[in-house]
């Protein structure tokens, strides 16, 4: 009812919404508030920040009074600490793996990986030699344990893999 549809949000959610010109779609996530017309796109929220990533549509995603509009293959960071969105491009897809099942990598650095599989997994992978943070990996893992992306990072980048628990570190 009214002329808007609301809805707040704790955690991460991928939106699909039906174009309305007359009742804009709005989100409250954390301190931003992201307002849609019609598009599709990935919203995360943490104790630090809220991300919005746009697949098709615009978005434009505000805080207190600074806003900024995002388009596809963009993404928007509203950081407890500041007042103003910043804008970026994204360069992958290994933000929606928790809805696809899968892990796209086209010449990933091995750190963006590791957060991905980090929060996809609930562990703690650390990388021992920065050499190796921007070693670049291209593969797809669809619907893999962990201990067989593990496996094929290891034999790809000639990386020794050491775990204790969810503890991982990569040397």
């Amino acid at each position: 009812s009214g002329d808007t549809r609301k809805v707040t949000l704790e955690g991460e959610a991928f939106f699909d919404v039906t174009p309305d010109k007359n009742k804009p779609f709005l989100i409250t996530a954390d301190n931003a508030v992201i307002k849609v017309v019609g598009t599709s796109f990935n919203v995360k929220t943490t104790e630090e920040k809220t991300e919005v990533i746009v697949e098709t549509g615009v978005v434009e995603v505000r805080k207190e009074a600074n806003a900024v509009t995002v388009k596809p293959k963009e993404k928007a960071t509203v950081l407890q600490s500041s007042a103003v969105p910043m804008k970026e491009a994204v360069d992958d897809v290994l933000y929606n793996y928790y809805r696809t099942k899968e892990l796209v990598c086209n010449n990933t650095p091995l750190w963006r990986l590791v957060d991905v599989l980090n929060d996809a997994y609930n562990v703690n992978i650390t990388i021992n030699d920065a050499r190796l943070k921007d070693m670049p990996i291209t593969t797809t893992f669809k619907n893999e344990s962990l201990d067989n992306i593990l496996d094929v990072i290891s034999q790809t980048l000639n990386v020794r893999v050491e775990k204790n628990g969810k503890n991982i570190v990569l040397r």
